[in-house]
């Protein structure tokens, strides 16, 4: 932050003052978000799918290529011809 910027909510302060005020509590907002989200690696995958709206229709085309594509890269591959020979 530029020296002496104040706080645009509350001018009587630096902007640097308000920071350290509010710091903490982003912190503990963000550390609870972590922490679920966290929680949530822990549920297999396994036929999980999303329902999608009709307002998302590229969205949900975006990720059924997605997912074509992850599938394929997890399928065995078929020998090479070159490596036969």
């Amino acid at each position: 932050m530029p020296a002496g910027q104040r706080c645009k909510s509350d001018p009587s302060k630096s902007a640097v003052e308000r920071f350290m005020q509010t710091f903490p509590a982003v912190i503990a907002e963000d550390r609870w978000g972590l922490e679920k989200q966290q929680r949530m690696f822990n549920y297999p995958d396994d036929g999980y799918f999303e329902v999608f709206l009709r307002p998302e229709a590229a969205l949900r085309r975006a990720r059924q290529i997605l997912t074509r594509l992850e599938r394929a890269e997890r399928a065995p591959k078929p020998p090479s011809p070159e490596a036969a020979a």
